[in-house]
């Protein structure tokens, strides 16, 4: 059987992925068995990643301690909270359950009408994309989203663009997804296509070219930055920020 590729932008089989989990939870019968989310990168090109979607939904009680420790924060500094890179909107959602003003945008179309459907209030937004957000006390990445800005020199503009828009009093909370360094120690070695030297930085960084599919739905290939703590905080001071 012949299926013919779909090709649709970057973020979009994420969206349709959260977007279909949701229907299911809403009305099981509806939807039957279907494809996987799966992330692909140039790391190891044959073998993809995939991504359940129950990951994306779940509850404070499922989340790594690291994520936990984050909304803590937000409820202890309290005030208006924004979170960038909301996704299925998890971590908006808690944050409201704990009593806090808290708003969400994501790049993806879809995932901010799904977070619009489980009450978050969201709009789309690309992070280069933010106005004034001086409103804010906290602004939340989580889930590697600064990873999306694509490499080390966009990762210190980024932050220093977040300074720029915030007020003084605003704290910003991010995580990152460290580099699997044996992988891309071996990535970069192998006869076939292996990875630019250019795009790593041993014991700092690595940027790997990534792209998500949906069954025959091919989202397009974007950068993506994985990068160790001391190195994102070494960027964070360079744009201004202090820990």
């Amino acid at each position: 059987v012949m299926v013919r590729r779909e090709l649709v932008e970057a973020w979009d089989p994420f969206g349709r992925a959260l977007q279909r989990h949701l229907a299911t939870v809403t009305l099981p019968a509806a939807c039957s068995k279907a494809e996987s989310l799966l992330f692909w990168s140039n790391l190891e090109p044959k073998c993809p990643l995939t991504l359940p979607m129950d990951f994306f939904f779940r509850a404070k009680d499922q989340m790594p301690l690291l994520e936990r420790r984050a909304l803590e924060i937000c409820h202890r500094r309290g005030g208006q909270v924004l979170d960038i890179g909301g996704g299925a909107g998890s971590h908006a959602l808690e944050l409201a359950h704990l009593g806090l003003a808290v708003k969400a945008v994501d790049a993806c179309r879809d995932a901010v009408e799904v977070m619009r459907k489980r009450g978050v209030h969201a709009r789309q937004c690309s992070l280069w994309e933010l106005p004034d957000i001086s409103e804010f006390d906290t602004v939340l990445l989580l889930m590697n989203t600064v990873g999306v800005v694509g490499s080390a020199l966009s990762l210190q503009a980024f932050l220093a663009r977040l300074y720029a828009v915030t007020s003084p009093r605003c704290c910003v909370l991010f995580d990152v997804s460290l580099p699997d360094w044996p992988r891309v120690n071996r990535a970069t070695r192998r006869r076939r296509e292996p990875l630019p030297r250019t795009c790593v930085t041993g014991g700092q960084w690595a940027q790997l070219q990534c792209w998500l599919t949906l069954g025959p739905v091919y989202g397009k290939t974007f950068p993506m930055l994985f990068a160790e703590p001391r190195f994102a905080l070494e960027m964070a001071a360079a744009a201004g920020w202090r820990p």
